[in-house]
C-alpha cells in the first residue's frame, strides 16, 4: 500500500511549513520574522507537502524466481 504525502498527522517542524523558506541549514521564517532552525517548531504551522524530502526505498539484496511469477 502506498503512503500518501498529503497526511495530515505530520510533525510541525519548520523545515516543512508553508510559511518557512529554505536558507542554507536554516529557514528563514514569514511568520516569526527572521532565521529559524529547520527542526524547531511554533503555532502557526501549515504542512507544504512540496518540502517534505520523501524517504528513498531500497531495493531487495536479492530477488527469487517467485518474485516474477503471477
Amino acid at each position: 500500500m502506498a503512503q500518501s504525502i498529503f497526511k495530515k498527522d505530520v510533525a510541525p517542524r519548520c523545515g516543512i511549513c508553508e510559511f518557512g523558506t529554505p536558507a542554507g541549514g536554516a529557514v528563514v521564517c514569514k511568520k516569526r520574522g527572521g532565521v529559524v532552525q529547520p527542526d524547531s517548531q511554533c503555532s502557526r504551522f501549515r504542512y507544504d507537502p512540496f518540502k517534505r524530502e520523501p524517504k528513498i526505498a531500497r531495493a531487495p539484496e536479492s530477488f527469487d524466481k517467485e518474485d516474477f511469477s503471477l
